[in-house]
């Protein structure tokens, strides 16, 4: 029986300097939530960190269609390690961090160019997680066929 482990762990984010990396809390995102992905009978688990706003708008709390699309993401783990992927509508890009830590080879996460405070969120949560990924403006109908020749991509609750 497979588990994954999401939304117990939200605590107030007292102050940048009480995580282990320097962030950049913007005084809205007040919760930074820990979501583990663990098989059971395994010692194999995967902790994603998120910077979260409950009262914020769209992109600023994570949707219940990106903890779905986790969940996904961590029973197919073994399809994600080596690929290049894009997160469309990352919000708080918690399936793409995910993808990240599974091993994919390159991720960007994508958010409006006109919703500067997700996309600063994006960047704070890479930062905290320690991966590599590139946060980039899209927006729709913006497409470079680099990004369209993506073997992976993804999308949770989009509107």
């Amino acid at each position: 029986m497979a588990s994954a482990e999401d939304d117990d762990d939200c605590v107030a984010a007292q102050s940048p300097a009480s995580e282990p990396t320097s962030i950049d809390v913007n005084a809205t995102l007040s919760q930074v939530c820990e979501h583990i992905y663990f098989d059971e009978g395994s010692s194999e688990s995967v902790s994603v960190k998120t910077l979260e706003d409950i009262g914020g708008r769209y992109g600023l709390y994570t949707w219940p269609g990106a903890h779905v699309l986790a969940w996904y993401i961590w029973h197919h783990r073994l399809e994600i390690r080596g690929k290049n992927v894009v997160e469309i509508g990352a919000g708080t890009a918690l399936p793409g961090i995910l993808a990240a830590k599974l091993g994919a080879d390159m991720v960007y996460l994508t958010d409006r160019s006109d919703a500067d405070r997700v996309l600063s969120n994006c960047e704070n949560a890479v930062r905290m997680n320690d991966i590599a990924a590139e946060v980039i403006p899209l927006d729709w109908g913006v497409f470079t066929p680099a990004m369209l020749s993506l073997p992976v991509r993804i999308v949770g609750d989009l509107i």
